[in-house]
Order: C-alpha cells, then structure tokens, then sequence
C-alpha cells in the first residue's frame, strides 16, 4: 500500500511480502516523489504500521528536541 500524509507531504509505501496472508510489514518512506524510497522499520501489522506513520509526522511537526 501506498500513501502520503497530508501533514507533511511525505510518501509511504507499506509492503506486506507475505501478503494476502497476515505477516510483518516492511515500512519504506521517502521526503519527495522525486527521491527514492529508504526503509524507515518494520511494524507487526497494518495498524502498528499505520501508527508508526503517525508517530513520525507528530515528530517532524514537533521539531526535534536538542539534547
């Protein structure tokens, strides 16, 4: 499957290798369709996925914290 977030724009494609049966997901991301896919994690399943994808954009919107 693939999607783009609409609070950053950025594009996702989540590959299920043993689909249509359940299995892990692999989770590619990239910044711009221009630019290639780079792998951002594995989820368990669709949804631990989906909120993988979620977690992200709240991150890139919050900034990242300095330490």
């Amino acid at each position: 499957m693939t999607l783009q977030s609409k609070n950053m724009g950025h594009i996702w494609y989540i590959h299920n290798p043993e689909y249509p049966g359940e299995g892990e997901c692999i989770i590619f991301h990239k910044h711009r369709d221009s630019q290639p896919y780079h792998q951002h994690g594995r989820a368990r399943n669709l949804g631990q996925a989906v909120r993988s994808i979620m977690g992200h954009d709240v991150f890139q919107m919050n900034g990242r914290k300095r330490s």
